[in-house]
């Protein structure tokens, strides 16, 4: 393979930065980046920081949506580049709550090596402790933090405007992270080709859950995200995907949870408490799989007998749709 001139800069300069302990702060084609790049409403990109093979990139976003300067790891396809004519799909990946952030992902599963594998830009948002995926109601005064607004308007039209990302796009998400695949896919509709949830906590308005969705908040204030139960309903029916279902028409939809929680050979965790978010998991995708049955919206499940709320489970079910999402956005194989 012939390597350009930037390319070649690139890798002198990633060989560099590795020898003197120093992280790689730009990457191909060495007067190209996007720090300065700005969204509608002035979200900005302040810094990037490129992987020594330049294919990994995290940039940090200062953003008036959240009130916080965000980073957003990025898995760049093959032959990308800042000055390609060519635009390529996207894959956003969403974490889960408690002690996931934007690198948990790569952490926990082979989504990187995957993701290197395809003709996709995968995007690894930060999503903060709580992993709310909403705008928060405020009282009714909504405002900060507004992570619907940062992932889904802020990051998106910054990929698009610099990073050379096209408007076929997939969403996957885990536990919390498959709630927000799902109310982004209904809340904006066409946005997303296609959107998994894997072991998601996908309606929020059913018994129980509603109280749970209520008091996980970490914020002092629990009715600062969604408003209180029965109270601001409305807000609570907008942003709960069993009720938003008829928005999915058109959305490749792919739901998956254990029904058990009965650990499989492959999970490293004997026993946890976490093995009861299975069954709940799978009851709430069943609801949504009803109504999208009902509402003849063709949706892909998969409910397994073992297997617990853990990354063992979500690495398999990430394998199982990957190739379902690519099809979706068009994204092919590297050549």
């Amino acid at each position: 393979m012939k390597l350009g001139r930037g390319a070649v800069a690139g890798v002198l300069v990633a060989l560099l930065a590795l020898l003197a302990g120093t992280a790689v702060v730009a990457g191909p084609a060495q007067a190209a980046t996007g720090v300065g790049t700005r969204a509608a409403d002035g979200a900005e990109v302040v810094s990037e920081r490129w992987s020594w093979d330049l294919r990994e990139l995290t940039i940090e976003i200062r953003s008036p949506a959240v009130g916080r300067t965000l980073p957003v790891k990025l898995i760049m396809p093959v032959g990308w580049s800042f000055e390609s004519s060519r635009r390529w799909p996207v894959m956003m990946m969403l974490q889960g709550g408690g002690h996931d952030d934007y690198t948990t992902w790569g952490a926990k599963t082979d989504v990187d090596a995957l993701a290197k594998k395809w003709q996709v830009i995968t995007v690894f948002p930060e999503a903060g402790d709580n992993a709310t995926y909403t705008n928060y109601f405020n009282g009714g005064r909504f405002g900060k933090p507004a992570w619907e607004d940062f992932h889904t308007q802020e990051v998106l039209q910054i990929l698009q405007k610099t990073y050379r990302a096209n408007t076929n796009r997939a969403v996957a998400g885990l536990s919390s992270g498959g709630y927000g695949s799902m109310i982004y896919a209904a809340r904006n509709p066409g946005m997303f080709k296609y959107a998994s949830s894997y072991s998601g906590l996908v309606t929020i308005r059913l018994p129980i859950i509603r109280w749970a969705a209520f008091f996980a908040s970490r914020d002092a204030d629990p009715s600062r995200r969604f408003g209180v139960p029965f109270v601001n309903e409305r807000n609570w029916e907008l942003h709960d995907p069993l009720y938003m279902a008829g928005n999915l028409r058109g959305t490749g939809i792919y739901l998956s949870s254990g029904y058990t929680g009965i650990p499989a050979e492959d999970d490293t965790v004997a026993w946890s408490p976490q093995q009861f978010a299975e069954p709940i998991a799978a009851t709430l995708s069943i609801a949504l799989e009803k109504k999208l049955n009902a509402l003849n919206i063709p949706v892909t499940v998969h409910y397994y007998p073992r297997g617990e709320h853990q990354w063992p489970s979500w690495q398999r079910e990430l394998h199982r749709s990957w190739p379902l999402m690519m099809q979706a956005i068009g994204a092919g194989p590297n050549p």
